[in-house]
């Protein structure tokens, strides 16, 4: 009765280990997808900024594209984090 428990028993994890290794990769790919989105937004928002800044001359703080500047970086850290616990070996 033991050893049928413990058949069953491993038939069921044998069983649930291919979904739950799809569902990770799944996972993983949708994370190194948001990565890849917040990388790109933050690269796309350095020019501007620093353009803003090379050509500002003392009359524009460039705040604007500052705030959203730190806002793409707050979205990349959470991307990182998000990347880093899906995609751990």
């Amino acid at each position: 009765m033991k050893a049928l428990f413990a058949a069953t028993i491993c038939g069921i994890v044998i069983i649930a280990l291919p979904t739950a290794t799809s569902a990770d990769a799944d996972t993983c790919q949708a994370a190194l997808g948001q990565f890849n989105s917040a990388q790109g937004a933050v690269a796309a928002l350095v020019t501007p900024y620093s353009d803003c800044i090379a050509d500002s001359d003392g009359r524009d703080s460039c705040q604007i594209r500052f705030a959203a500047l730190q806002s793409a970086q707050a979205a990349f850290e959470a991307a990182v984090a998000t990347f880093e616990r899906e995609c751990a070996n």
